[in-house]
């Protein structure tokens, strides 16, 4: 009998939404249909993305919302099932992971980071204080560090003090043959050109500053996602009388289709990470228009060659380029923007950081 492969785990918060998790599931796929043992493991139980879990990944549950709490769970987990790496995304289950790490020191501790951390906790109340200062202790400790974008791993090599040398880019993997026959399936849609919005509905992604800024004649603009400012959005929409315009269609488990079907995709976002929504967009054709935040935006437009990059907060600008995508054809993109984010070339990354 041929020997199994090494047992792999993937350390989540919980199964919501967001481009993290949704990058964490693609990866934890890729090990999985390649014969390794997976185990996908979240704080607790729940989200959106819950049921989209292969049969073939394990999943297990911590049971604990806190990162202390959810430390002796992942010990008996790691003690018991003897990994040999474990993956994490996000700041309270990173933290977890490398103290984990550090107390049985036979499981190699990775964490990733997806977002810009100095902007992201530019603005500390007493939680984020904490944290941040577990997080400067703590993450300088882990094995290896994966950031998701060139300048975010300067920028927390830097903000965190993690040495250069644990350090490495490995792009989001985004684009596989699933990823296109997912784009493929039918959508329930009119024919009126749209543009549209894909993501977690959050302040940082300002889409509530969006629909204020809009010209009193607004594209047709369709949103999909869900989170805490939906409220807000639904007021603005109705303060400005644009309801015939703006269409909220909430979490779907396949925005492919939607993406693919677009004129074109907008994100007004004031930070990110690696936005995994413009590569998606432009490996379906679709063409983009971002805000230049950090970070990410740039690295993947390559300083606007593959998309409209403009200025950060530039709302009239931003309006403008909007306007014009929408009265013309959709433009043909480069498969040279979207290539670095194949799943092969990050699982292979993803495989030398884990497991060698």
């Amino acid at each position: 009998m041929p020997e199994s492969k090494p047992r792999v785990a993937f350390l989540l918060p919980r199964l919501g939404g967001g481009g993290a998790e949704r990058i964490i599931l693609n990866l934890s796929e890729a090990f999985a249909s390649r014969d390794y043992q997976v185990d996908l493991i979240t704080q607790v139980s729940g989200g959106e993305m819950e049921h989209q879990v292969p049969n073939r990944i394990r999943t297990v549950t911590l049971g604990h919302q806190s990162t202390l709490q959810a430390l002796i769970p992942l010990l008996r987990y790691a003690f018991s099932q003897k990994p040999v790496a474990i993956l994490s995304a996000l700041d309270s289950v990173n933290l977890a992971n490398v103290m984990a790490g550090r107390l049985l020191r036979r499981t190699r501790t990775v964490i990733s980071i997806h977002t810009f951390v100095s902007a992201a906790y530019a603005e500390l109340d007493e939680t984020k204080r904490k944290r941040l200062a577990l997080m400067r202790k703590w993450y300088p400790k882990a094995d290896r560090v994966v950031c998701v974008s060139k300048d975010g791993m300067s920028d927390a090599g830097q903000f965190l003090g993690i040495p250069s040398d644990k350090m490495r880019t490995i792009y989001n993997p985004v684009v596989s043959k699933r990823f296109f026959d997912l784009a493929d399936q039918p959508i329930t849609q009119d024919q009126r050109p749209y543009a549209i919005f894909v993501g977690r509905l959050t302040e940082t992604k300002q889409v509530v500053e969006l629909i204020e800024t809009m010209p009193t004649e607004p594209q047709n603009v369709v949103i999909l996602g869900e989170g805490p400012t939906k409220a807000k959005i639904q007021e603005a929409i109705a303060n400005r009388g644009f309801r015939s315009k703006i269409t909220l269609v909430g979490f779907k488990d396949n925005p492919y289709p939607w993406i693919k079907a677009a004129q074109v995709l907008i994100l007004p976002s004031r930070l990110e990470g690696l936005p995994t929504v413009l590569v998606e967009a432009l490996a379906l054709g679709t063409p983009v228009i971002s805000f230049d935040c950090k970070s990410g935006p740039r690295e993947i437009l390559a300083d606007g060659e593959y998309g409209d990059l403009i200025p950060q907060n530039d709302w009239p600008a931003f309006h403008q380029a909007l306007n014009h995508r929408m009265s013309e054809p959709k433009p043909e993109v480069s498969a040279a923007a979207w290539e670095p984010f194949l799943e092969d070339r990050a699982f292979e990354a993803y495989r030398e950081v884990l497991l060698q």
